[in-house]
């Protein structure tokens, strides 16, 4: 459907213990924060739950497997620093 940069949509990276621990990632329809962890930190090992694969350390770089569900926003990929939507959004928009 559409593309957006995590740069432009004010993404930003989580950090447990100065590690890099997931992110949170805004709809880009209605700006509600949404978020994922990651696999491999040390954080995880000791609190176990649903997490994602990343490649990528920088917002521009990143990509996420599998994919990610927002419920009640959108669904979409991650790839190269890109949210790359591939649902109809879910949410209604905020007035301006």
């Amino acid at each position: 459907m559409s593309d957006y940069p995590l740069k432009d949509l004010g993404a930003e990276f989580t950090e447990y213990d100065n590690e890099r621990i997931g992110m949170l990632i805004p709809c880009p329809n209605c700006k509600v924060p949404g978020g994922v962890m990651f696999s491999g930190t040390t954080y995880r090992q000791e609190y176990p739950g649903v997490t994602w694969e990343r490649t990528g350390d920088t917002l521009e770089t990143i990509s996420l497997n599998p994919s990610v569900k927002m419920f009640g926003h959108f669904h979409s990929w991650v790839r190269n620093g890109m949210l790359c939507v591939d649902s109809p959004f879910e949410c209604q928009k905020e007035p301006q």
